[in-house]
């Protein structure tokens, strides 16, 4: 087995770090879901609404 060139990431690094990322994503999701739920229920379109408006469309997500 060869040494991966310095900028390259193994294998075992590759799927750390897209783990990591993709519990980043559902955290930072889960909150903004809960900062939209804060006042009163809400209906899933209600919610991607909120958190469209709260990161000012920068974040969209199938509901």
């Amino acid at each position: 087995m060869s040494e991966p060139e310095p900028h390259e990431l193994t294998a075992y690094e590759a799927v750390t770090a897209n783990s990591w990322a993709q519990t980043h994503k559902k955290t930072a999701l889960m909150k903004l879901i809960l900062l939209a739920l804060h006042e009163a229920p809400a209906w899933s379109s209600t919610i991607k609404s909120a958190i469209a408006e709260m990161t000012g469309g920068n974040l969209q997500f199938d509901v």
